[in-house]
């Protein structure tokens, strides 16, 4: 249909051929929303319940040659489409994503913050082989180019530049017969949490691995967010389960290279494909106000102040159903109507 062939090329950027798109008369309705959802974020879709967009998850692994997803306004089939490794020539020199770039920039302003660090910790007991584990990342990290590319600047501009599979990805460090060795291994972690990436100098991925005791171990990572995001870390995680479960299997779809995503991202750019749903949300936001009110540390600051604290409250199971409800009724997330409940 008509409706297909506009939506086809979105897909495409996604590294997906689609198939056929069945909406039904509400899902029509939501036209402009699910072009957003797929067009502008690469990374995959907002999961709350009645996003038509829901339809689609575009940065999972497919294990199987065809993908249906499907929700309550829309159904979607579609087909992973074979995407060639780039060589190193075609991986270096690289544009970075819209996304990548934004986060680039404020580092820029902050060279020494760690705002950007996905850190993770596992308490591991049993038997477990830190070799097998330690092949097992650097598996993962010759699969996924993203995990090992430098982010460098020439002439002011920032590009890709990808480093080739190396191995030796996970750090060892045998904390067996130290006093409190589950301690010292987080406060070591957290030592070097504070160590901020340098992205033209360092893979955006650390691993260590501290053994306790003969049964006990913590696995800590910590990824730049300008390489990851909640999706793609839910791959990473099975895919160094199954490659430690066996070392010769692991996933056997070809990942689509994030440098070849940046690059058709910014030929979409310049072919005008983000201008349909930018113009929407320009009609949209149209007299909305031009900053928000919250206070704001240090105030008319120059530079942008990455500083804060988090502040708790807990939703009970009737107001947590309301707040759900009222976003299906307005078709927008949950965090949509919670980030509203400032405004008020």
């Amino acid at each position: 249909t008509a409706q297909n062939e506009n939506l086809a090329p979105l897909f495409e950027q996604a590294g997906l051929r689609l198939l056929d798109c069945v909406e039904s008369p509400e899902a029509l309705e939501r036209q402009t929303e699910v072009y957003r959802q797929i067009g502008l974020q690469r990374d995959g879709i907002a999961r709350e319940e009645g996003h038509a967009a829901a339809a689609v998850l575009l940065a999972e692994a497919l294990e199987t040659p065809a993908l249906l997803r499907q929700s309550r306004r829309v159904i979607v089939v579609a087909e992973r489409v074979a995407v060639p490794e780039p060589q190193a020539a075609e991986q270096d020199g690289a544009p970075l994503s819209f996304q990548q770039e934004g986060i680039w920039l404020v580092e820029q302003q902050h060279p020494d913050t760690t705002a950007f660090e996905v850190p993770m910790v596992w308490h591991i007991t049993g038997p477990l082989d830190a070799e097998r584990l330690g092949a097992a990342l650097d598996a993962v990290l010759s699969r996924h180019p993203a995990l090992r590319t430098l982010i460098v600047e020439r002439a002011g501009v920032p590009s890709q530049q990808t480093l080739p599979p190396s191995g030796g990805a996970l750090a060892y460090e045998d904390l067996r017969g130290t006093h409190a060795p589950a301690a010292l291994a987080h406060a070591r972690f957290g030592a070097q949490r504070k160590r901020p990436f340098r992205l033209d100098a360092e893979a955006p991925l650390r691993a260590t691995l501290y053994q306790l005791d003969d049964e006990s171990h913590l696995l800590a990572l910590s990824v730049h967010h300008i390489a990851c995001d909640g999706l793609s870390l839910d791959i990473l995680l099975r895919e160094l389960s199954e490659h430690y479960g066996d070392p010769r299997g692991g996933s056997t779809v070809e990942p689509l290279h994030y440098a070849s995503y940046a690059r058709s991202q910014r030929a979409a750019a310049e072919q005008g494909a983000f201008e349909a749903p930018l113009a929407h949300w320009a009609r949209v936001l149209e007299g909305a106000p031009a900053s928000i009110s919250l206070p704001m540390r240090p105030t008319g600051a120059a530079v942008q102040a990455l500083g804060g604290a988090n502040a708790e409250t807990r939703l009970d199971a009737e107001l947590t159903r309301q707040v759900r409800q009222l976003a299906r009724s307005l078709r927008t997330s949950t965090f949509n109507v919670l980030a509203a409940a400032f405004a008020v």
